[in-house]
């Protein structure tokens, strides 16, 4: 499995619970990955969140099942394409790890550059799939429903 997570993982939480610091949509989007991810790894590339689902409607209004298939892609391709396990805080959680600081960085500003702060967590033939992935997400996202 490529995603490590903390004990006491399956804490559940709301978008609400992340770091003050984000953007309401950025909450969303790290707790439905921190969500997701998880599930992908365990279950498989085909596992589903209904809960994320609902909350990525209710967030993003119609785009949020667009939205929702784009961060299921992302995390298969976070899960399968690592070089190294993903670490992932719970969705509870406030803190922000260091690989959800690169994946937000890299969804804040996700035009390509010479060094991607993915480099040093996917394998490089996979890294121009995922920087598209989360320029499409930011777009959707900062479209709003």
């Amino acid at each position: 499995m490529f995603v490590a997570q903390e004990d006491g993982y399956w804490g559940g939480g709301t978008p609400d619970d992340n770091s003050p610091a984000l953007a309401p949509a950025e909450a969303v989007l790290l707790w439905s990955l921190r969500r997701l991810a998880p599930a992908i790894a365990t279950a498989g590339p085909m596992a589903r969140c209904r809960v994320v689902e609902v909350t990525l409607i209710r967030q993003f209004g119609g785009r949020g099942q667009e939205i929702g298939v784009l961060l299921r892609c992302l995390a298969q391709l976070l899960v399968a394409g690592a070089v190294r396990p993903l670490q992932l805080g719970c969705p509870a959680m406030a803190a922000l790890t260091a690989d959800e600081t690169m994946l937000l960085h890299t969804l804040r500003s996700p035009e390509a550059t010479p060094k991607s702060p993915l480099d040093d967590l996917l394998h490089p033939l996979r890294i121009p799939t995922a920087t598209r992935l989360l320029a499409m997400i930011a777009t959707i996202s900062r479209t709003g429903a």
